[in-house]
């Protein structure tokens, strides 16, 4: 047979084993030249691409001197294709991946990288090699922060991409450490520094409440000659004929006892200020008190601050200092109204509680003693508070304002004059929800007149019927001058002394004095209640009455618990001295142990 051309069949035979047989040959060559490329380690691994798709073979080899030092190494080492197929890696990356040889070989890497990462892996790739910092995802849900340092090959027009992997979960855990570290030095300096500085207010408050104090005591000394001198100058003034003289000196003297009285007020507060004022507990007629105070705190709050009162009806008399307890209210107002910058409702209430040891403790009354209370509430509408907050709202120099806008004092006194008077303060708020504050203060007892503590009117002052004798102790001239003729002018026998040591003569020597009226700030290392403590040892019976320009130290501990002793402040009025001198000599004298 011939085929088509007019060759015979075995022609075309041939022809067909030929060309096979090149095919063959061409084989065997590419196949040599693979062979000599694995045997200079110039490939890591064989790519065949078949039905299945690309398959990866990977070529081990233990003799080569390159692959030993990289398995030796402490870095993750591996070769890739410009697509992100492993070509090779060594048994530390291995290990990083927490996968056999066999798995991470012949795999994309993408999937191997957190996601987030994964646009910084294809950068770099891409870009033929570089830098950056990934976090691989290891088998079984671990995640491994390293640093990718990736470099491009080309072998004969081939394109690979070498990498080197470095673990950083140590330099992370260091960093981590560290920033942690630092951030405990920082909090522990800034808690330093806030000491420091709660430290340097406490100092500069206590010496300039030290200076105030003493500054008031001078002050309350002159106001006590100035105001009780007009008083006396008053009693006397209408003896002069009237007419104009008459008339302007009694304009001149009104206008001098404004300004005294005025005075008087400055000084208390400053006395308030640096806490060491002598409370004047009287009874209280919160309901009057309160009522008396609203058109002071509408215009203390604002035009955009609606203010309600909810006065109880049959409110129970109360027992404080009401000065004091206006300060208070006043102070829980202007709280309030800074916590309602945009405006908003200030509720002031009041209310008879009774309380026994089972009071609620989310009321804040737990540690309340059991008793009937007078109180009176300030609730704002206002921002609120947190339990952080809560628990440090008394403390002393803590606030939530701006610097420059409180000292945080206001509340610690509030929290100060309450104990201070037996009485409790309760706070309840929630962040956006307002907050209420109470204050609980003791009700009058029962019976108890509620006059019999108010200032006597200068114009009908109780004098000695019985020729006392009072025992005047001051080292301020001008006040005891004033005070004895005060009194010799309301009836009194009067003594005085200018110190401890020559009072203590005096009673020696005198059988009959009746009443001790004495400074408690005294020169000569006796102070007034250890003169009182002394004299009430030596005469059985004796009254005393303290005076003093703010309150001091040296303990009421000192004096008998039974002695009949009480304290009146200065600047003391005429009227005020001949009623409390009056009143302390008709108590009947205690029982004293023996």
């Amino acid at each position: 047979m011939k085929d088509a051309a007019g060759r015979p069949d075995e022609a075309r035979d041939l022809a067909g084993v030929r060309r096979r047989l090149r095919d063959v040959e061409e084989r065997l060559r590419e196949a040599e030249e693979t062979i000599e490329a694995i045997r200079t380690g110039d490939v890591d691994a064989i790519v065949v691409h078949g039905p299945a798709g690309p398959q990866v073979y990977t070529l081990e080899n233990d003799d080569r001197p390159y692959r030993r030092l990289i398995e030796q190494v402490g870095e993750g080492a591996l070769t890739l294709t410009p697509d992100g197929v492993v070509l090779y890696c060594n048994s530390c990356l291995a290990a990083l991946l927490r996968m056999p040889h066999e798995k991470v070989i012949g795999g994309r890497m993408q999937p191997m990288i957190a996601a987030e990462d994964r646009g910084t892996f294809e950068r770099l790739t891409m870009q033929g090699g570089g830098r950056g910092r990934l976090t691989l995802l290891a088998a079984e849900g671990g995640a491994v922060p390293v640093h990718l340092s990736l470099t491009e090959l080309v072998n004969d027009g081939t394109r690979m991409l070498c990498g080197i992997v470095t673990d950083l979960t140590e330099q992370q855990q260091a960093e981590t450490a560290l920033r942690e570290a630092n951030a405990r030095l920082v909090a522990e300096i800034a808690e330093r520094e806030r000491a420091e500085t709660l430290l340097h207010q406490a100092q500069k408050m206590e010496s300039l409440g030290q200076l105030t104090g003493g500054v008031a005591h001078d002050f309350n000394n002159l106001l006590t000659v100035v105001i009780g001198g007009l008083e006396m100058a008053g009693r006397h003034l209408s003896k002069l004929p009237p007419g104009p003289p008459a008339a302007r000196i009694d304009r001149g003297m009104e206008l001098a006892r404004k300004g005294a009285d005025r005075a008087a007020v400055l000084v208390q507060r400053l006395l308030a200020f640096s806490r060491r004022q002598a409370l004047d507990p009287r009874p209280v007629d919160v309901n009057l008190l309160a009522s008396g105070m609203l058109e002071m705190l509408r215009r203390t709050l604002g035009e955009t601050i609606a203010l309600d009162a909810v006065l109880a009806e049959d409110l129970w008399q109360a027992r404080a200092d009401p000065n004091q307890l206006e300060n208070a209210v006043l102070n829980l107002a202007v709280n309030a109204r800074d916590a309602m910058p945009e405006g908003g409702r200030l509720t002031v209430a009041t209310g008879n509680r009774t309380l026994d040891n089972g009071a609620d403790p989310d009321s804040g009354t737990a540690d309340m003693v059991a008793g009937d209370y007078v109180m009176i509430a300030v609730t704002d509408t206002g921002t609120g508070m947190d339990q952080a907050t809560l628990a440090r709202v008394f403390e002393p120099f803590f606030t939530t304002k701006q610097p420059g806008y409180g000292t945080g004092l206001g509340l610690s006194q509030v929290y100060g004059f309450i104990k201070q008077s037996a009485g409790h303060i309760a706070l309840r708020s929630q962040p956006g929800a307002g907050t209420t504050v109470e204050l609980y203060l003791p009700r009058l007892a029962p019976g108890q007149d509620h006059q019999q503590t108010a200032r006597a009117d200068a114009g009908g002052v109780p004098a000695s019927l019985r020729g006392e004798t009072v025992l005047v102790v001051e080292d301020n001239d001008e006040v005891r001058s004033f005070s004895t003729e005060a009194l010799r002018e309301l009836g009194y026998d009067v003594l005085e002394a200018a110190d401890g040591a020559a009072a203590l003569a005096l009673l020696d020597r005198q059988p009959g004095i009746g009443l001790l009226f004495t400074d408690i700030g005294l020169p000569g290392g006796l102070n007034g209640r250890q003169l009182a403590h002394e004299a009430l040892r030596r005469k059985a019976g004796l009254k005393v009455l303290l005076t003093t320009g703010y309150a001091q130290g040296g303990g009421d501990a000192a004096l008998p618990p039974d002695a009949d002793v009480q304290v009146v402040a200065k600047p003391f009025t005429f009227g005020e001295l001949a009623a409390r001198i009056r009143r302390i000599l008709d108590r009947p004298s205690p029982r004293l142990p023996g």
